[in-house]
């Protein structure tokens, strides 16, 4: 075999990955809001997510306007919850949203989270305070 007929193969960069926290939750339905205005529908069980893109400019003058992702509004597979919490950007892998030849997953970071509501219903809601 010459040179000539050897055909390249891509050579990806070791990574290493961040370990989920442990004390993630694994079960549930939760809207995560972050600072942008965009909402985060996580469905653990099905492992499915859905970002609801802000439509408002922030009242920081620090964050930027809600970008405009692929997939906005569209139902995607949820791979690995990797950071949620109050005061951080939630990271998640989800499906390969580019060429899944080339791509084995997105991950999406978002902006600071604000929020967590447990099955999406109001904060106010969940303790009984509501009306």
């Amino acid at each position: 075999m010459t040179d000539d007929e050897v055909e390249p193969v891509p050579l990806l960069p070791m990574t290493f990955e961040p370990m989920a926290d442990p004390i993630l939750p694994t079960t549930g339905s939760y809207e995560v809001l972050t600072e942008s205005g965009s909402r985060y529908l996580l469905q653990l069980d099905l492992e499915l997510l859905t970002r609801v893109r802000g439509t408002e400019q922030p009242a920081d003058p620090e964050v930027a306007y809600p970008s405009r992702l692929r997939r906005d509004g569209d139902t995607i597979r949820l791979l690995r919850l990797i950071q949620l919490s109050i005061g951080k950007p939630m990271i998640v892998d989800v499906e390969a949203l580019g060429d899944p030849a080339t791509v084995a997953f997105t991950r999406r970071t978002t902006t600071i989270v604000t929020e967590i509501r447990t099955d999406g219903a109001d904060p106010e809601e969940q303790d009984g305070a509501g009306t």
